[in-house]
C-alpha cells in the first residue's frame, strides 16, 4: 500500500523554533513590565537569562533528538510510499528507540535526502497497526498518517540513504525546507548542493 502523507501535515511544524522563541521573548518583555515600578523604586533586571531559561531546555531537547541520527542505526517500520527505495516512513533508532518520520524531498542517482520529524512510539505503533487493517475507505490511510504527521516535531536537520543505509545527519542551520511531498517537487539533487550534504 501507497501512502503520501498531505504536504499541510508537516507544514504545521515548519516554525516550531521560531514561534517558541518568539513567545519566549514576549513572556521575558511581560515579566519585566511587571516587575518594573519605577514609581515604586523598583527597575526590572534584563529580562534575557529569563528568556533562556525557557530556550535552552527545547533546545536541549532538539539535540537529544538529533543525536541518535549522527551515527544512525535506523530500523524501517512501515513504508508509507517508495520509488525505488523508501520515500516516506516510520523508523526507529535501534539504540534509543526513538521514532521518526522520513519524508523524501529531493533525490539523485545514487541517494535519498529526508525532512525527520520525531514521532511518539505508541502513536506510530497505533497508526501502523490501523494501516495494516485495511479498509474500504480510501481516504482512511492518508488521513491517519495526516493525523500523525499534524503532531510530529520537525528537527532542524536532513538525512541521506544511499540504497537502505542511511548516513549521518546533516543540520539545517536554520534553512526552511519545501513542504510539498517529493511526488511535488524537481528532486533534482540540487537539495544536495544547497545544503552541502555529501553526495555518495
Amino acid at each position: 500500500m501507497s501512502v503520501t502523507p498531505t504536504a499541510s501535515a508537516p507544514a504545521a511544524t515548519r516554525a516550531t523554533m521560531s514561534r517558541f522563541a518568539s513567545c519566549v521573548m514576549l513572556v521575558a518583555r511581560a515579566a519585566s513590565r511587571r516587575t518594573s515600578r519605577p514609581d515604586m523604586g523598583l527597575t526590572a533586571k534584563p529580562s534575557l537569562p529569563f528568556a533562556m531559561n525557557l530556550f535552552v531546555p527545547y533546545l536541549v531537547s532538539m539535540n537529544a533528538l538529533i543525536d541518535p541520527l549522527r551515527h544512525p542505526e535506523l530500523e524501517t517500520l512501515f513504508v508509507l510510499d517508495a520509488h525505488l527505495y523508501m520515500t516516506d516512513g516510520f523508523v526507529r533508532c535501534r539504540n534509543s528507540d526513538t521514532h521518526y518520520l522520513l519524508e523524501a524531498f529531493d533525490l539523485n542517482a545514487n541517494a535519498t535526502l529526508y525532512k525527520v520529524s520525531h514521532l511518539d512510539a505508541e502513536s506510530v505503533a497505533r497508526t501502523i497497526r490501523s494501516l495494516t487493517k485495511g479498509s474500504c475507505d480510501i481516504n482512511r490511510a492518508k488521513n491517519e498518517v495526516f493525523s500523525l504527521a499534524s503532531g510530529a516535531a520537525l528537527l532542524p536537520c536532513v538525512l541521506v540513504a544511499q540504497k537502505d543505509t542511511f548516513l549521518p545527519v546533516v543540520e539545517t542551520k536554520g534553512e526552511a525546507l519545501p513542504t510539498q511531498t517529493w511526488r511535488d517537487l524537481p528532486c533534482d539533487g540540487s537539495w544536495f548542493t544547497r545544503l552541502n550534504v555529501p553526495t555518495p
